[in-house]
């Protein structure tokens, strides 16, 4: 009669099912937070980026009778001009959270473009915008260098606009070397032109 006997030593299908259902729970509770963590990351590492693009915008413009980098509108010529002081690792260039079609994610201020660094820009400038998120487009993954001239741009996700590709938010870089996330309510052009604030 020994063979009649139940065995104690496996689990039955039932505790296996029931252990399954419990781990497809907890991994569903925890799913958006992992997502959320990897948006963070990201943004983090944008807003690294930034600031290590301005460190080298900074440095070019002590060597260049304190005048910015000209911007050529059709081109990248911005990051070429600061290349010999900016990290040899070309992932600074990109954001993290952007398409990886593109070589450049980011835009900068036209207002800006080979303009000498006023005395103003050396007082209070955390409110200027040097460069942030570019609008990418969903075809080729180009951005423009340039972000629009006028509020109709700039203030959307067009080409020469912003992308808001950080949940809902944009990081830009600011003159005085800080970097900040907005979101689209908390954009204007005067963050471009340093007027009407």
């Amino acid at each position: 009669m020994r063979g009649l006997r139940p065995s104690s030593k496996g689990f039955t299908v039932v505790e296996l099912l029931i252990v399954v259902a419990i781990m497809l729970i907890l991994s569903a509770m925890l799913w958006p937070v992992i997502l959320q963590a990897r948006g963070r990351a990201l943004l983090v590492s944008c807003m690294s980026n930034l600031r290590q693009i301005h460190t080298a915008v900074t440095l070019y413009t002590q060597d260049n009778s304190d005048r910015y980098p000209v911007i050529d509108p059709s081109g990248n010529g911005w990051i070429t001009a600061i290349s010999p002081y900016a990290s040899t690792d070309a992932n600074i260039r990109h954001c993290p959270a952007g398409t990886p079609l593109s070589r450049l994610n980011y835009s900068v201020n036209p207002y800006r473009s080979g303009s000498l660094v006023a005395a103003s820009d050396r007082a209070d400038v955390s409110h200027i915008i040097w460069a942030g998120d570019g609008f990418e487009n969903p075809t080729t993954g180009q951005v423009q260098p340039l972000f629009g001239s006028a509020a109709t741009s700039f203030l959307k996700e067009v080409p020469g606009g912003i992308s808001l590709r950080h949940g809902g938010q944009a990081v830009f870089v600011f003159l005085d070397g800080s970097a900040k996330s907005l979101k689209r309510t908390d954009l204007k052009l005067a963050l471009l032109t340093g007027s009407s604030l």
